[in-house]
């Protein structure tokens, strides 16, 4: 979800923290964006809204191009939670690291914290989702419900490196 890839408020894709399955793209599409007409007078009639940034990005949808505002384009709304396969190998970080002078970072063992960290909080929503009446809700919860009960589908992104 980006107008204009040198200005900031237009960038619209990624949220904060690793865990966000209560993020819906859907609120973020823009019926007014320039970049929709091109697509319509090409013939690409569909489009799917899909979160980014951590873990679980969040849900994404299926819009129609040819609307007024996000509620019109809606034509399948929030039908996938996306999952952000940390890649686990070892690879050089070329400018704009945040490591400091000399620091290593094993990028095996954070992956692996990151799918740990996802597995417990799939064990904690589905504990969540057996619960009928869950007090205080949790809308990070509430929003994987659906594959529990088999009514969203689960998106999985891998990052395949070739030799």
């Amino acid at each position: 979800m980006v107008e204009v890839g040198s200005v900031r408020a237009t960038a619209d894709f990624n949220e904060l923290g690793d865990i966000n399955p209560n993020i819906r793209s859907l609120v973020a599409y823009n019926t007014d964006s320039k970049i929709i007409n091109t697509l319509r007078s090409n013939g690409v009639l569909l489009a799917h809204i899909v979160p980014g940034g951590g873990s679980i990005s969040g849900t994404s949808s299926v819009v129609q191009l040819d609307a007024w505002n996000y509620e019109d384009a809606a034509y399948k709304t929030d039908n996938g939670i996306h999952y952000n396969m940390p890649a686990l190998i070892n690879r050089p970080q070329f400018g704009g690291g945040r490591r400091q002078q000399g620091e290593q970072v094993d990028a095996v063992k954070q992956g692996l914290e990151r799918i740990e960290n996802t597995r417990k909080f799939f064990r904690e929503a589905k504990a969540y989702a057996a619960n009928n009446t869950p007090s205080p809700i949790n809308l990070k919860y509430e929003a994987v419900k659906g594959l529990f009960t088999k009514t969203q589908t689960f998106l999985c992104t891998a990052i395949w490196l070739k030799k």
